[in-house]
Parts: C-alpha cells; structure tokens; sequence
C-alpha cells in the first residue's frame, strides 16, 4: 500500500441539529454505535452519537476531521437509537432534529459535579498524632470515605483532616460521586379480586419476556395505582427497569410520595422542571443496567435505559401526551414502540380511554383488563344534571341555587367540596359596554383574558402580558371596560361571598408553578387546610382527597363551544374523570353538572355512568365521516410574518399537490387562530385511509418544493388539535 493510501476507522456520527444524515469523522480507535462524542462542527464543538460504521475505508482523498473526543459514558442503547429512528420517520423530523429529543444532560455524560473522598495512607512510623487525627484514623480505618460524611462522624473539623493530609497519613481526591442501585422494598398490600386478577395477567407476560400490550380499563377510585405499584414489584423482582410515563408534571408530585409509602423509596424522576442534576442521575442508572423505577412526563421516554421490561402509560387518554414542540409525536405511541423495542410490557391506564384505545381494546389488538369497582367498597358517583336554563343564577353570579345549597351542606358536614371550572384567570373577555370593542393580544388576536391576581390582562396563546386599559382603545370611553363570562379568579370572588366560613383555595397553573407548590397545596388539600377547592384541569386526574364528597362542574359545556373532532370526546373524558374525585373514600360522592344542554346524549351519558354508550355513538359518527379512528389525518401548518408570501406559498403548495387514491387534501383555509405570535396560519389537511401511511403522500409532495428562509411549516400526524 503507497504512502498515499491511509486506512483509518471512519465512523458517521449524528448530532442534534437538523440535518436528515450523520457526518463522517476520523476515529483513532474502533467505535461502537452509540458512542458519545464530541466533533468538530463548523467554528464549533457538537456532541453527537456514533451511528454508524465505516470499516477499511480508503481516506486518501476525503477530507475529513478527526472526532475531539470520546466520552467513557454508557452507549445509547441500540433500542434508543432505534426510537430515533422511528420518531424521525413517523414525524418527518429530520433524524438530528430527533436526536435533540433524546439529549441527556451534559453532566450525564461528562459529570462534573465532584465530591472530595478520603482514604488512608502510610504515613512514617514514627510520626505523632492528636487526639482528633488519631480518631479520625480510626474511624477511617482502611476504608474510602465521603468526607462530609467522615467529619461527622469523627466530629473532628476539616482543620483535623488538613493536617493528616500534610503528615501523610490520609489522602483527598476529588472524584465523579458514585452511583449505587436504587433500593425497594415493597410493603405488603392487599389486592381485590378484580385487581389481583389484572395483577396477575401482566405478572405473566412479564415472567414471559415477550412484549404484549394492555388497557387496565378501571373506573375512577378503582385503584389502578396499586395495580401498578404490584407489577412495577415483579418487574423489580425480574431484574428489569421501569418506565411510568403521566401526562403532567403535577402528577409526579403525589405519586412520588406514594410510591415511597409502597417501596421505602422514591422514584427516580425526569420531566422538564426536575433539574439537570436529578435527570442526569436518573439517565446514567438507567444506562448502568440496574433495576430502577423512571417516573416522568414526555420526555422520560427519552433516557437511556439498557434493560426495560415494563412501560406504563397513566391517563392515556390525555392530550398532553402529544408534544407539540420540539416535534410533534404522541409519546403514549412510542412509549408502546419502546416497550417493542425491549421486548418489554406495555400498560396503558385510564378510566376513560381514548377512541383510538378503546376501538383496539374492542379489535383485540391490546387486551383488556377491566376494574369495574371502586377500591375498598366505595360506590361510584351520584350525578345529577343542573339545568341552567331552569336554574338561572342571579345577574353576575355564576352559581345556581342547588349548587349553593349543596357546596353549603357539605361544607357544614366537615367535609370536602369542588367547584370545577376549566379555565384561568378572572373573565375571559374585556368588553367595552359603549361599543362592543374586543380587547385583543396585538400579536395573535386572541382576546386578552383578565388575571386580576396579577393586575393584568394576558394572552393564553403567547404569553404576552398587557395592563388593563383604562380608556376603551377603540371609543376613547373611560371605565366602559367590563368582565365577561368567569374565569376561576372570579368564581373565587362569588365563593368568597357566598360562603362566608370556607377555608378556600385556588388551583391552576398560575398557583401552582413549581413542585413544591404543588406538594404543599395538595398537602394542605389533604390535612383539612381547605375544605372548598376551585381549580382547573390540574384538579381532574390522579388526585385521592377521601374528605372531598361533592364536585360541582360550573360550565358543562365549555368544552363544546368549537368545532374541534374530539370536543364530545374530550368534554366526555374531562367530566368524567373531575366527579370520579368525589366520593373516594368512606363517604359516598356527589356530582352536579350545570349544563343548557342535559337531554344530549354527552350529558345523559355522564348522568348515568354510560361510558360504552357515549362511545358506541362517538364511534358511529366518527366511522360515517370517516374520521380517527376510522382514517388517519396529517396536517401541514404553513406560517410566515409576510401574508403575501404565505398566500403566494400555500397556492404554489395547493398547485403541486399530487393525487393519490383514497387520499383528501383540504385547503389551504386560515387556520383556526390565524395570527399567533405576529406570525400569519394557513393549514392544509390530508385524510388517509386507516393502515396507510400519510407520510408517503407528505413526502411526494413536499420533496420537489422549496420554501422560503423566513416560511415555518409544520407537520403533524394524527392531531389531536386543529389551533
């Protein structure tokens, strides 16, 4: 071979960047796929991952860098590697732009946070000591210690150790803090039949080693958490990790302390507010092999687990499964993709499935396992349907007279009561009463809602906060601005009035902004601090109160004031699963619905507990329209800040659109916010028959166009929302 001719290990390493092809560097040494690395990259340094291999390859005439470094980190397991694959096929990421999404920590994979050990040495024999060295030595013996933990011990100063150090007789090092296996001890706990029975089916599949995929289909209070907690205990038995993935953040916060309760420890946890510090540990016993429980939200499904065996997925139905930035993917569908991977189990939970659940539970293609009771004899909830076309509240006020009389009851029992209203702040709407002007968010135009804890109004869409106007913008009148419509600050302020001796409290995402928010307001939920709860959403899943009996839905039909698919799924589901709080423990539950609307099919079925019959209709209108779950739906956002080339943008798309039988495409037509964040919306929507793919129409048509620099687009597959 000629001097020219260099044989060189050459490796394709992908970084988090959107490119759609991993880059060829020069290795000194044979990698492996998986290999954390960090590569030059422009003017820059990227941490990428070793994709894949080039054995004996000829670089005499390619120009390529050498890596800057490799990292001794766990390899991303293949199976992750493989997710990111199938999250960039099935979303039309690009594979970089996937890669993002599985990015650990920095400090995962090159830890910088140390800690100071201590360790013997032999000093002269004829060197002398004082009292407190020579306790020190003997408390260190011949072992390596922590050196926080040595002082206290020895309860000797740091000056004490400084001076064994200078005699020789002990070293310090700073070294990367070790990990040790998580420990669990699961306390004893008795089973009902129905839940023994589901417990022992997935104690099976998991012995088996073989992937298999369940619904534990479980009335609200049914205890489908302790179902969870005994398989998670034959998981841990079995050697394997574990995945618990819930919808939000708040979930994690008494779930964790009752996972602790259950197993003498609390789980390892990962979601976007738990700190660089907390996920890193989490990722790197995940990647050391060691059996371990991970519970998060989305981005959980993201660490580096080497040794999954189960993957649960609580209140499957919720939209906040779907990510919507960073891509767009449901992380209920990769979790099952994950546990495929892994050949692990995968069990997803909730009393009111979603359509595309509970259609494959019916199809046999996920196997059922149903909890038809409460847990512990509790009886399931006495609705009653409030109708507010006969039971009108007094000008302003927002709550009939049976809801009035019964929050006062229960309150005079010593018990618990909810008053639920899904939505923030204090109005909705400024309206001037002169003119009828709309005061509107500049950037999106969407009404500016009223928080009058914070003295301002506020957009919902971007964020963007805005003092209230003291003049109407568009009549120049002076104090003609008035609330419309409540929002949970103003059903404070009735309630306030109303009941004169409640202990009340407020909740939503702008009262609990952190986990130890949210800890200590449902603590105080939970010790009597307050016996009239007002909340949103953040009160309607995964919350065990046994002194709240009465649940009070304000609007019934909020959710239904649009034209979404899913709003009769989605109000369904919401309603369903906030007077499932009522009644949880020894005393039974109630639940009033103040609706204009309780002959419909959505409320009767609420009122009589009906779930399978609201779906059987859902489902036949969904099936007649050809709608999810029946077909499959992708859509193509096309935003820009210049209306005449977004117009000139969506008309070249609508021109090149390819025909392909059994495929709709509408549009384009303003999207339903057409103006978010100063940025102008068209969206097309593409129908697919059921076990195509959209993807492939997607890409014969978007691969010959280019779009403009300063254009955003947007795919999503399967949405749950048209926004």
């Amino acid at each position: 071979m000629s001097g020219s001719m260099l044989k060189k290990t050459i490796a394709q390493v992908l970084i988090p960047r959107p490119f759609d092809q991993p880059f060829s560097y020069i290795f000194e040494e044979c990698p492996s796929i998986g290999d954390w690395v960090e590569v030059p990259f422009g003017n820059s340094a990227e941490l990428g991952v070793v994709w894949s291999l080039e054995a004996d390859v000829d670089i005499s005439e390619r120009r390529l860098k050498s890596i800057t470094r490799r990292f001794p980190a766990k390899a991303m397991a293949l199976e992750q590697v493989a997710l990111v694959e199938r999250i960039a096929s099935d979303t039309m990421m690009t594979l970089g732009e996937a890669l993002r999404l599985s990015m650990p920590p920095r400090n995962a994979i090159n830890p910088k946070s140390t800690e100071t050990r201590v360790f013997r040495s032999h000093a002269p024999p004829d060197q002398k000591y004082s009292k407190g060295q020579q306790r020190l030595l003997d408390v260190i013996g011949w072992s390596e210690w922590n050196k926080q933990k040595l002082l206290q011990e020895a309860e000797v100063s740091d000056a004490v150790l400084t001076g064994l150090v200078r005699k020789g007789a002990a070293v310090k090092q700073k070294v990367v803090p070790k990990l040790h296996p998580p420990a669990y001890s699961a306390a004893a706990y008795t089973l009902n039949k129905e839940q023994r029975n589901a417990a022992l089916e997935l104690r099976s599949a998991i012995n088996k080693n073989i992937h298999s995929s369940f619904l534990l289909d479980g009335v609200t209070g049914s205890g489908k958490t302790h179902v969870y907690f005994d398989v998670i205990e034959a998981a841990l038995g079995a050697g394997k990790q574990v995945l618990w993935l819930v919808p939000e953040i708040a979930l994690t916060t008494q779930l964790r302390h009752r996972f602790a309760q259950h197993f003498g420890n609390e789980p390892l946890v990962w979601h976007s507010v738990a700190g660089s510090e907390a996920k890193s540990k989490a990722w790197r016993v995940a990647a050391g092999d060691w059996p371990c429980v991970i519970l998060g939200a989305r981005s959980a499904l993201h660490a580096n687990f080497t040794n999954l065996g189960l993957v649960i997925v609580d209140e499957e139905h919720e939209q906040a499964l779907k990510q919507t930035d960073m891509g767009t993917y449901h992380a209920r569908d990769m979790a099952e993709h994950r546990a495929q991977l892994s050949n692990a189990v995968f069990v997803m939970g909730s009393a009111t499935p979603s359509l595309e659940s509970e259609l494959r539970a019916r199809k046999g293609d996920v196997k059922r396992l149903c909890l038809h009771e409460r847990h512990g004899g509790a009886l399931l909830v006495e609705t009653e349907l409030v109708d507010l076309r006969k039971s009108q509240p007094a000008r302003g006020k927002w709550l009939s007279d049976k809801v009035v009389e019964s929050v006062q009851n229960t309150l005079d029992k010593g018990q618990q009561a909810m008053l639920f209203l899904n939505r923030r702040g204090y109005a909705p709407l400024s309206l001037c009463s002169s003119c009828g002007h709309r005061v509107e968010c500049h950037q999106c135009r969407a009404w500016m809602v009223e928080h009058r804890f914070l003295g301002e109004l506020q957009c919902h869409l971007c964020g963007t906060p805005a003092p209230k106007p003291e003049i109407c913008p568009s009549c120049g009148e002076s104090d003609s601005l008035v609330a419309c419509g409540p929002g949970i600050e103003r059903l404070m302020e009735e309630a306030v009035q109303t009941f004169a001796e409640a202990r009340i409290g407020v909740f939503s995402s702008d009262t609990l902004r952190s986990a130890a928010e949210t800890r200590a307001a449902f603590d105080a939920v939970a010790d009597g601090t307050f016996n009239l709860l007002i909340g949103t959403q953040v009160l309607a899943k995964g919350l065990d109160f046994p002194d709240l009996t009465l649940v009070a839905v304000i609007d019934g039909d909020l959710g239904l004031s649009n034209e979404d698919l899913r709003a009769g799924e989605r109000t369904f589901q919401l309603i369903h699963q906030v007077t499932g709080r009522a009644g949880r423990g020894q005393l039974a539950g109630r639940a009033l619905i103040q609706t204009r609307s309780p002959e419909s099919s959505l409320m009767q079925a609420l009122k009589e507990h009906d779930r399978s019959g609201f779906f059987d209709l859902e489902l036949e209108r969904r099936k007649a329209f050809l709608m999810p779950p029946y077909a499959r739906l992708a859509t193509l956002l096309v935003a820009d800040e210049n209306p005449d080339r977004l117009k000139q943008v969506v008309h070249d798309l609508a021109r090149l659109a390819p025909q392909a039988e059994g495929a709709d495409l509408w549009g384009p037509v303003a999207a339903r916010l057409p103006l978010v964040r100063g940025w102008h919306r068209q969206r097309f929507v593409l129908r697919v028959p059921q076990g195509k793919r959209p993807q492939s129409f997607l890409r014969a048509w978007l691969s010959g166009y280019k779009f403009p620099s300063k254009t955003r687009v947007t795919i999503d597959i399967d949405p749950l929302s048209f926004t």
